[in-house]
């Protein structure tokens, strides 16, 4: 399934490629979904889409961290919005549902561990 979500995050930055390119020609870029060496959750946070979760995934205020990143790198220079604040505090739901245990400590996870991995 993983997979299959990422193709779709891969169409749909695919198409708002085209939907920019048709607004400005001059617009280029590259786009990632899981496929690139890009630092997606980092770049995600500093973008003010969510914040990093105890559990090294970002986490929004209105899907939680049920949410695929898809990065587009491009030509074109955005204005910045404001990094979300933390919002795990002293919750450790995270940490405790784990069921391999592979959350081995706050924003640690032990890959090999991982049911992901």
């Amino acid at each position: 399934m993983e997979k299959r979500l990422s193709s779709y995050n891969l169409g749909k930055a695919r198409t708002a490629r085209r939907g920019i390119k048709n607004i400005d020609p001059e617009f280029e870029c590259l786009s990632y979904v899981d496929t690139g060496p890009v630092m997606d959750k980092v770049w995600a946070k500093r973008a003010g889409i969510g914040w990093l979760g105890k559990h090294t995934n970002i986490i929004t205020r209105e899907m939680g961290s049920w949410v695929f990143l898809a990065t587009i790198i491009t030509n074109n220079e955005f204005e910045y919005s404001k990094p979300v604040e933390d919002y795990c505090g002293s919750c450790t739901t995270c940490i405790n549902a784990c069921p391999t245990k592979a959350i081995v400590n706050e924003y640690v996870v032990d890959a090999n561990k991982c049911i992901s991995f």
